[in-house]
């Protein structure tokens, strides 16, 4: 099932990163000179994610939703 998400939207209404903004499997990185890039973690164990998504996701076959309760170690 791909699941969709409308979070993550600037006051513009452009969304930035799409789904990988509130996606339990991101890990957002941020480079010594300021640029953000979205990890996604499912890549490590499956080659159909790409390891840096061409941003806007705004489908994806791997997506859950993070939870206020949901924790991950880095």
């Amino acid at each position: 099932m791909i699941r969709q998400s409308q979070s993550g939207q600037s006051e513009s209404g452009r969304t930035p990163a799409g789904l990988c903004v509130d996606c339990y499997y991101v890990r957002r990185i941020e480079s010594a000179g300021g640029s953000i890039f979205y990890l996604c973690d499912r890549s490590a164990s499956d080659p159909a994610f790409a390891k840096y998504p061409r941003l806007p996701v705004l489908q994806c076959p791997g997506y859950a939703q993070k939870d206020e309760t949901s924790t991950r170690l880095w």
